[in-house]
């Protein structure tokens, strides 16, 4: 088997069958395709199930449902069935771009070295519009060109968000040498790319990061993670404390109330942006926060304006409904 293609499915009545049906014209012969519905309250089953049954003669597609687990812990199950050489996971709501995942499948054939690749993704709200913005720009290639020692700093304190399990091909050996996802950690892909590029040194020759293979539409809704800031704060202070080394934690937790309390400021959520203040001072003290906050936020809030000031870049793509539908 060369490939797994793991869908964690919840609540996702309105998007999963769009993800199975581009998941399925991924052009790799030897593949399985995996769903594993976690306990969604909604339709998602049946759909998924009546999706299978109108496909039965492909017989690449399979249904694993459940109760209710969580995220990470669908990932290990999906991670511990898999069959293939690589690994790709997508989430339900999001539509695969057939020809990226192949292109990157291919790249780890002719490049055995390699751990995993890197692609990109086009944010959108629909599967019709024709412009779609890249999800990794600049911020990301800087990341990516910077050395070993400086990079596995960075990461901690200017880890460019998001980077996305979506965009990625992985060995499922890769995977399989970390143990997989930390259960312990509710992250998923922030947590497992920290992980992984503290151990993997070359850019090129571990791993490898190509912006302009377009692997997937990343859908942008109201129940995204980005969406609650909260929660996102939360996830990311939560990954720091187990995963950051000691001398770095300070800086990390104030670049991270940098970057979500800026947001919340911006949306008007002056309480949500006072809670964030209060639970990072608890996390480094008030004395030493204060002692430090005054460079980090000025520096964060200089580089975030001057970003601002970039004019964005728009690829015109056919529309995510092409990679669905086709005659």
């Amino acid at each position: 088997m060369l490939l797994s293609i793991i869908i964690p499915s919840y609540n996702h009545e309105r998007f999963v069958v769009s993800t199975m049906e581009a998941s399925a014209r991924i052009d790799v012969k030897d593949k399985e395709i995996i769903v594993i519905e976690d306990g969604s309250p909604d339709t998602s089953a049946s759909l998924i199930r009546e999706y299978i049954t109108r496909n039965a003669s492909n017989n690449i597609t399979r249904l694993i449902q459940r109760e209710n687990r969580g995220l990470v812990k669908t990932l290990n199950e999906g991670l511990s069935i898999a069959r293939g050489k690589y690994f790709y996971v997508v989430a339900s709501d999001d539509v695969p771009i057939p020809a990226g995942i192949s292109s990157l499948v291919n790249h780890l054939e002719n490049n055995g070295n390699l751990q995993f690749v890197l692609g990109n993704a086009l944010s959108m709200s629909s599967e019709y519009q024709g412009k779609f913005e890249p999800t990794y720009g600049e911020a990301h290639r800087r990341f990516f060109d910077l050395p070993y020692d400086r990079r596995r700093k960075e990461m901690f304190h200017h880890y460019p968000q998001p980077i996305l399990l979506q965009t990625t091909v992985f060995t499922t050996s890769a995977l399989k040498n970390i143990g997989g996802w930390r259960e312990d950690i509710i992250s998923d892909d922030f947590s497992l790319f920290l992980r992984l590029f503290s151990q993997l040194k070359n850019v090129g020759m571990d791993f490898a990061y190509h912006p302009d293979v377009f692997t997937c539409f990343y859908r942008r809704h109201e129940a995204n993670i980005s969406s609650n800031l909260e929660r996102q704060f939360m996830t990311i202070v939560q990954a720091l404390t187990q995963l950051c080394p000691t001398e770095w934690q300070d800086a990390a937790y104030l670049r991270n109330l940098a970057d979500i309390g800026i947001t919340a400021v911006k949306r008007g959520e002056i309480g949500l942006a006072a809670r964030l203040f209060d639970s990072t001072v608890a996390h480094i003290g008030l004395l030493r926060s204060l002692r430090a906050a005054g460079p980090a936020l000025i520096d964060s809030l200089l580089a975030r304006f001057s970003r601002r000031l970039r004019p964005r870049i728009v690829v015109t793509h056919e529309p995510a409904a092409s990679a669905i539908y086709h005659s």
